[in-house]
């Protein structure tokens, strides 16, 4: 984790990663992004179990 967001305080803040540092992160070259961020794109909506408020508890 980056030095500056570890010593900040945010309140509220939750971050997706889809490596830790010293590990690869694979690209899809058709889609031009991430793996991990085209299955966040992709899910988008799904989580929000039930009640459909827009609102994913972490």
């Amino acid at each position: 984790m980056d030095d500056y967001i570890r010593n900040k305080k945010l309140p509220n803040v939750s971050i997706l990663m889809s490596s830790s540092n010293n590990e690869f992160s694979y690209v899809d070259m058709v889609n031009n992004m991430g793996f991990f961020a085209k299955a966040i794109l992709d899910g988008k909506g799904y989580a929000d179990a039930g009640d459909v408020n827009h609102i994913i508890s972490l």
